[in-house]
């Protein structure tokens, strides 16, 4: 029998990182007196692709991007659909921030992601493929109060597990404010498409039912459950001397407008306030009909909202773009606006929002002669249709992180 010692063999490194992990004890339990055997950590490094990490809607980019390159459309159009009911609206209009960090940047340049779910919802529209129903159903009915985005995803997956449910949209069209996305961007037959598809997994909707209005508490009660959608579609004011003037329109009212196809007289000389993409959708369809449109921004266009390609876009259309610039009164002639008065910007320290605040320079203010104002500064949503059962803070409704309200059934997104 070899002594102990003869056994071993000798572990050499040249450093401390060529150590191998090796199990250790440094104590003893009352169980058992030969140690508590503890280990190194294991490393984690987490291998999730950064374009899945950054998509909002959580779709397997990097598994359908696969089975399209291998030409298995089909299977490629099922895999996105499985998150994203929406494919060929996000392919046309989503900022696309799996882009920002592909891989493939420092190899050429970002994969083209809208572009492919683009062509797969395209591709998959001229086969006629269809979703495929469930065959087992629930017998607990949802009702989902708005057909915006969020109603219609939320209507979208719960039939795909086999709940029946009803949608109540308060307005004519079912889509929310994808419906006010122009049609330069988004043809409207693209997204009755996509909304046709969620139909035909058995999901209805009612429209011209709003609630609080001609749809209430006690008809929801037959429901299992509720799901409020009601998105934000109240436009934010200026909160300055002169803006209930005509002539002086909310920049999504103006949309609905359009969308609706109403004409709408803006004169020659347009001002938008804002810098979001809805104050770029209305610049760029005010400029459409032949006005002069200049978009005015407090801050600089480093901190606009508006996506880079929206804003360069608009300014190839000829919309005239000033930074650091914010109206401070609207002058009016005969009840109508005629003049915007408007003071230069600096950029302080950050705000609430964690962008510079920006700051008035006193001396610096001017006039510019406008026929029309559309204002762009963001929206909120109409609660008013809730009770005390349902909590709202800041014009939100509270929910814990299942989405569930204070009222028991009740669900918001």
């Amino acid at each position: 029998m070899k002594d102990r010692s003869e056994l071993a063999t000798a572990i050499t490194s040249a450093n401390e990182a060529g150590i191998p992990s090796l199990p250790m004890s440094i104590g003893s339990t009352l169980v058992n007196k030969t140690g508590t055997w503890r280990y190194f950590r294991p490393f984690y490094e987490d291998k999730t692709p950064p374009c899945n990490n950054a998509c909002p809607a959580g779709e397997d980019i990097v598994g359908y991007l696969t089975l399209l390159k291998e030409g298995r459309y089909e299977e490629a159009w099922r895999l996105l659909t499985q998150e994203n009911p929406f494919p060929g609206v996000c392919g046309r209009v989503c900022p696309h921030p799996c882009e920002t960090e592909c891989n493939h940047v420092e190899l050429g340049g970002a994969i083209a992601i809208p572009a492919m779910e683009r062509f797969l919802a395209d591709e998959a529209a001229a086969r006629k493929l269809s979703l495929a129903v469930p065959q087992r159903m629930q017998d607990e009915p949802v009702a989902v109060i708005g057909a915006g985005p969020a109603g219609l995803a939320c209507a979208y997956h719960l039939a795909l597990l086999g709940y029946p449910v009803t949608i109540y949209e308060a307005g004519a069209k079912p889509g929310g404010m994808m419906r006010l996305i122009p049609p330069y961007r988004l043809p409207p037959h693209i997204l009755d498409r996509e909304i046709a598809n969620i139909e035909a997994l058995g999901v209805r909707i009612l429209t011209g039912q709003r609630l609080g209005v001609n749809l209430s508490w006690q008809t929801l009660q037959e429901y299992k459950a509720v799901f409020l959608a009601v998105g934000q579609s109240r436009s934010r004011n200026l909160g300055i001397s002169g803006e209930e003037a005509k002539g002086v329109l909310s920049g999504i009212d103006f949309l609905a407008r359009i969308e609706r196809g109403e004409r709408v007289h803006l004169g020659r000389r347009v001002a938008v306030i804002g810098g979001g993409n809805t104050a770029m959708d209305a610049a760029r369809t005010a400029r459409r009909s032949s006005a002069e449109v200049t978009i005015l921004y407090r801050r600089s266009r480093k901190e606009m909202p508006a996506t880079e390609a929206e804003i360069t876009e608009a300014e190839e259309e000829g919309i005239a773009i000033h930074y650091l610039t914010a109206p401070v009164k609207i002058h009016t002639e005969n009840g109508w606006a005629k003049e915007l008065e408007c003071v230069k910007m600096a950029l302080g320290e950050p705000d609430a929002s964690g962008r510079p605040r920006p700051v008035p320079i006193p001396g610096s203010e001017y006039r510019t002669s406008v026929d029309t104002i559309l204002l762009a500064l963001g929206q909120e949503a109409d609660l008013s249709f809730l009770d005390e059962t349902i909590q709202t803070v800041g014009g939100q409704i509270v929910t814990d992180p299942a989405t569930a309200t204070g009222r028991k059934g009740v669900f918001a997104g």
